[in-house]
């Protein structure tokens, strides 16, 4: 992916492709067909921490993954911390409501190989993001069986 701006600015809160949450699109567990898997994050007050979680295997391939990494690096260098992205989200983010003593927000992304959607809490002491990386060439895939 190409970085001509910053993640900060690149990401929009309206999600441009809501097809993939049509009950049709869902798997046998629930999970859009296109979700290569999502990282799941949290800020200790110190750092970020996270864990991969691959949904689809068949999805995967080398460019999508790095693309994916690389897009999870952007964030963590971009949000310095839980109180950077609460602000970000604030100001730029889809607020869903509340969620536990925080709130939750989504934001999307358009990458060349993947579609992002960043799942972000406020609350403490809890899981921040999610992550979820979708295979444009799966989305696109849809678009035509369709």
């Amino acid at each position: 992916m190409d970085w001509k701006t910053t993640l900060k600015d690149a990401l929009v809160a309206q999600n441009p492709h809501p097809e993939l949450f049509d009950k049709a699109n869902l798997d046998e567990n629930g999970k859009p067909q296109q979700l290569l898997g999502y990282f799941r994050c949290d800020h200790d007050g110190h750092k970020w921490w996270n864990t991969v979680w691959r949904v689809h295997e068949n999805l995967f391939t080398m460019p999508l993954a790095h693309e994916f990494d690389d897009v999870m690096n952007h964030f963590f260098d971009e949000f310095e911390d839980l109180s950077d992205m609460s602000a970000w989200c604030r100001e730029h983010a889809q607020h869903i409501g509340p969620w536990c003593s925080g709130d939750e927000y989504n934001a999307f992304l358009e990458g060349d190989l993947g579609f992002y959607w960043f799942r972000m809490r406020t609350q403490r002491r809890d899981y921040n993001l999610y992550l979820y990386c979708y295979s444009k060439d799966a989305m696109s895939a849809m678009t035509k069986g369709a």
